[in-house]
């Protein structure tokens, strides 16, 4: 129900003349919305889950999950401040691209 409330959503505001692209001027597509609300919503089913198996009070527990990553991803400029931190060390992120993991810690040098 969610992405296609989503889906739908996105294509009126794209009819009405809303802009969905980047500064490169790369368009997100209207399915992609439906897409990222699944997996999302998929997600939070996944981390309730656990929330409700492990913790001693699941529903706050939840609730306060919520609120936080919610204010994480709402927080002005963090992506911004995750790029420049990538930025700032390269080489963690070409090992993270090759997929090498560096030197295993307990191996003897």
């Amino acid at each position: 129900m969610a992405p296609a409330a989503t889906t739908v959503l996105a294509a009126i505001a794209s009819a009405v003349g809303v802009s969905f692209t980047d500064n490169t001027g790369a368009s997100i597509p209207i399915a992609g919305f439906a897409q990222l609300t699944l997996v999302f919503s998929l997600a939070g089913v996944g981390i309730a889950a656990v929330m409700a198996r492990k913790a001693r009070r699941p529903r706050p527990t939840l609730v306060r999950t919520a609120v936080a990553l919610t204010g994480a991803v709402l927080r002005p400029g963090s992506h911004v401040r995750v790029r420049r931190r990538l930025r700032r060390h390269p080489d963690h992120a070409a090992h993270r691209r090759r997929g090498d993991r560096g030197p295993d810690p307990g191996e003897a040098r």
